[in-house]
């Protein structure tokens, strides 16, 4: 017979083990960086005294919830330090190619009503922002870059 003792003992092992294997399936499913030569997502601003050259980007896609999914980009400067940060939720099944390589492929990612359109050239950690109007055309993403 189990005591109070063994009875709790069992249910912290559970929550625990519970816990773990949530935040197992809620991180980064993959993780990536701006490439030099890409200008910045629309939703950020290079802050006053700072170049393109001082500051970059990364992009996390995490695979919660399992329905949708996100993607967060931190805007960072040279030194480290997170200067913006934003979210948002991916829509569509993962990133989509235009042919039949598997590269590149295309994410369109939608922050406060601004749509751009993430590119990986190839099977590397970096990504770009694409500005083609036909691969935006081709994505559905009708609103030019401005």
């Amino acid at each position: 017979m189990m005591t109070d003792v063994s009875v709790k003992r069992c249910l912290w092992f559970f929550l625990v083990f519970f816990l773990a294997a949530i935040s197992e399936i809620a991180c980064a499913e993959s993780n990536f960086e701006l490439a030099g030569e890409s200008r910045l997502p629309r939703w950020f601003a290079i802050p006053v005294g700072l170049s393109r050259q001082d500051v970059t980007v990364s992009l996390r896609y995490y695979a919660w919830p399992p329905t949708t999914g996100s993607a967060t980009f931190k805007l960072w400067d040279s030194h480290g330090r997170k200067l913006a940060e934003r979210s948002a939720p991916l829509t569509g099944h993962g990133p989509r190619t235009l042919g039949p390589d598997p590269y590149p492929s295309y994410e369109v990612i939608t922050y406060n009503g601004t749509s751009e359109v993430i590119e990986q050239k190839r099977p590397e950690a970096l990504f770009y922002i694409s500005d083609d109007p036909i691969v935006r055309e081709k994505l559905g993403v009708t609103a030019s870059p401005h």
